[in-house]
């Protein structure tokens, strides 16, 4: 429990000062621009961003890329694509279209992991892989927050304590 707090607390930071909620805040805005131009902005950025940070740094997106890259059959990202292919529809019509334009970043960063898998495997423990997993988990426990109106938590600052979690582990 301790790790992924403190890993949350340093990738957070590590993320404000690399400024990665500003950077998908201005993919959105870019693509909304270019794709649907009558769309309410705010909107159209809130769905793309909270679509593709749920999408992105849950458990589920590293362990099934875990999984593929070690030649078993998908199971865990077919099942991850069925809940997200619900949540896609739920945000979609909440947010509009921006949620839909979220695809491209879930492209990018499940085919990255995966190709990254095998490699990635062999560098962490299974330690470290239930560290950066309970820390995925406290990101998504977040994106609900949000969802709910809850709290404003700057989500994509987050997203460098998944790498910040199996470094503490190898640290301590």
């Amino acid at each position: 429990m301790v790790i992924p707090l403190v890993a949350l607390v340093i990738g957070g930071i590590a993320g404000e000062l690399l400024r990665i909620e500003d950077g998908l805040e201005r993919i959105g805005a870019s693509l909304q621009r270019r794709f649907a131009s009558g769309a309410d902005e705010s909107s159209f950025v809130r769905g793309f961003v909270t679509a593709s940070l749920l999408f992105c740094v849950g458990p589920l997106t590293i362990l099934g890329a875990l999984e593929d890259a070690s030649g078993k059959t998908p199971q865990l990202y077919i099942i991850k694509g069925t809940l997200d292919g619900f949540m896609s529809m739920i945000l979609t019509a909440a947010h509009g279209i921006g949620a839909a334009f979220s695809a491209l970043s879930v492209f990018v960063v499940q085919g990255l992991l995966t190709l990254g898998g095998t490699s990635i495997d062999a560098l962490l423990t299974e330690r470290m892989q239930t560290e950066m997993f309970a820390t995925g988990g406290f990101a998504v426990l977040a994106i609900g927050l949000n969802l709910l109106q809850l709290t404003k938590i700057r989500l994509g600052s987050l997203i460098p304590s998944l790498v910040v979690a199996p470094i503490v582990v190898w640290l301590f």
